[in-house]
């Protein structure tokens, strides 16, 4: 609902709140998140040869890489383990530091069968996993072959966080920034002027120099 309010306040004129400054500028930054996420796998799933695509690969990692996450160790218990609650992409994973295998739910009943690569947990074994509907609303688990209990180790790419600009007052009672209970952004400082310069063309703000006006509207409309 407080969103709906901004959406409907944003283009009148006036002060920009704290509050509708953050809203922006944290749309904006799932927005660019979503936006190299999909131009990363778009490179990895269309490449035209061998070394296509791969300095761009590397220029998004780079810009994710504050988001790239190795996780803690993960305990799998009887084959169910569950993942990160700020996982958005699987990156690699290993159990029991053996190479996994992702494979679809129709599969499973050719891979218990596999004569000659069947799910084992010994040490040349194969280790294979899927996607389990979690008994808590948005819990992602990964059902495990064999359903053994286990331990692996994940690195994936995390969501973002909500920028928050804490508040506190000091001697003389002037509103200044809290530390303590504010987030700050992840991303390098580049991105980071980059996404206020997308937040602040949502808020109509007209550029002087006609030339990184066209680039901001170019960057909202293509994601590039």
């Amino acid at each position: 609902m407080e969103f709906t309010k901004f959406l409907c306040r944003k283009n009148q004129t006036g002060s920009i709140s704290r509050t509708d400054l953050f809203y922006a500028w944290n749309s904006e930054q799932y927005a660019y998140h979503q936006d190299i996420i999909g131009r990363w796998q778009n490179r990895n799933n269309d490449k035209a040869g061998g070394n296509t695509g791969l300095i761009q690969d590397q220029t998004i990692l780079t810009l994710l890489s504050p988001f790239t996450i190795l996780a803690p160790p993960i305990t799998i218990t009887a084959g169910f383990m569950t993942l990160p609650s700020d996982l958005l992409y699987h990156l690699a994973m290993l159990i029991n530091n053996q190479k996994t295998f992702y494979y679809r739910k129709d599969q499973e009943g050719a891979i218990l069968n596999d004569p000659i690569d069947p799910p084992s947990d010994q040490p040349d074994g194969a280790w294979y996993y899927t996607d389990y509907a979690g008994a808590v609303a948005g819990q992602v688990i990964y059902k495990i072959l064999p359903m053994v209990n286990a331990t692996a180790q994940l690195s994936y790419v995390a969501q973002c966080s909500d920028i928050v600009y804490g508040v506190q007052r000091d001697g003389a009672g002037r509103v200044t920034n809290d530390p303590a209970t504010s987030i700050q952004p992840k991303w390098g400082q580049n991105t980071i002027v980059e996404i206020t310069q997308r937040t602040m063309k949502k808020f109509g703000l007209s550029f002087k120099d006609q030339d990184m006006e066209a680039y901001g509207q170019s960057n909202i409309q293509t994601g590039d």
